[in-house]
C-alpha cells in the first residue's frame, strides 16, 4: 500500500509499481522522521514514522508527507522488508493523474 492508493501483492506487482513510479519521479529527497522500531518476536519487527520531503513528478515539485509502517523479517541474518504501508497522498495522486500514469 503506497501513497498513490491501491494494493500490490507479491514481488512482481510491487516491483512493477515501483518501476512505474521511478519513471515519473526525479530529483527527490525523502527523510524518515519520528521513527520508532518495535521488535515483535525474534526475527520480526516493524517500524513506524513519517516520511517528509519533496520529489518531482513529471518535472512538477510535489511535497511528500505521510505516515509509514514497515514490517521486516530476518532471513539468513539480513533484515528484509515484507510489508510497506503509507497514507494515500492526494498531491501525489493528482500529479500522477495529470501525467495520466497508471500505477499499481
Amino acid at each position: 500500500m503506497h501513497p498513490l492508493g491501491g494494493i500490490n501483492l507479491g514481488w512482481e506487482e510491487v516491483r512493477a509499481g515501483w518501476e512505474q513510479a521511478a519513471q515519473a519521479m526525479s530529483e527527490g529527497q525523502v527523510s524518515l522522521d519520528n521513527s520508532v522500531v518495535v521488535p515483535i518476536a525474534g526475527d520480526v519487527a516493524y517500524t513506524l514514522g513519517t516520511e517528509q520531503g519533496q520529489v518531482n513528478v513529471g518535472g512538477e515539485p510535489v511535497r511528500v508527507g505521510w505516515r509509514v509502517t514497515n514490517i521486516f523479517r530476518r532471513e539468513g541474518g539480513e533484515w528484509k522488508m515484507v510489508h510497506h504501508h503509507t497514507d494515500v497522498s492526494p498531491a501525489m495522486v493528482e500529479a500522477f493523474d495529470r501525467l495520466e500514469v497508471q500505477y499499481g
